[in-house]
């Protein structure tokens, strides 16, 4: 279930990755991007954001969903494990917001340098937003309308249950 509800931020963030891999490897900048392309920050910045699991977007029903099954685990398996399992979780998703932040101050915030302040160089073009737009209304809407998903694979997911009773 974690990784259905996370699948759109998870597209997207590999989408933001290959972005700014390009920016950086084509144009060799070397730079910050903040100030040249804030489009495009902003979106990475939001898909970062998206990911970390805050309330509201995709990653938030994974995060909610894997942490509550560690807490009250099926009668069969152990408890204090999957607590165990819980806490680890919850050091990680720390341990994530902080890495996430950490990559989003050196990859966008700085000086710019002389080279490149007078530059011309496009944002986000229009063909791009073809394949943002789609994604970014996915995470929204999976975050605020979370049965668009589970209502679909609820089903299916309890067969799969079932097959280990």
């Amino acid at each position: 279930m974690k990784r259905a509800a996370d699948a759109p931020s998870f597209a997207v963030r590999w989408r933001a990755a290959f972005a700014v891999d390009e920016l950086v490897r084509v144009l060799r900048i070397g730079a910050p991007l903040g100030a040249m392309f804030t489009l495009e920050v902003a979106i990475f910045a939001f898909v970062a954001i998206a990911s970390l699991g805050l309330p509201g977007l995709a990653g938030f029903w994974g995060e909610v969903m894997a942490l509550l099954s560690s807490f009250r685990p099926a009668e069969s398996l152990s408890t204090p494990l999957f607590r165990a399992f819980m806490i680890a979780g919850g050091v990680g998703t720390i341990l994530t917001a902080g890495y996430f932040l950490w990559m989003l101050q050196r990859v966008n915030m700085g000086t710019t340098p002389e080279k490149w302040k007078t530059a011309v160089i496009a944002d986000v073009a229009a063909i791009e937003w073809v394949s943002w737009v789609p994604l970014l209304l996915g995470i929204v809407a999976l975050g605020l309308f979370p049965a668009l998903l589970t209502d679909v694979t609820q089903e299916p997911v309890n067969a799969l249950l079932g097959l280990f009773k």
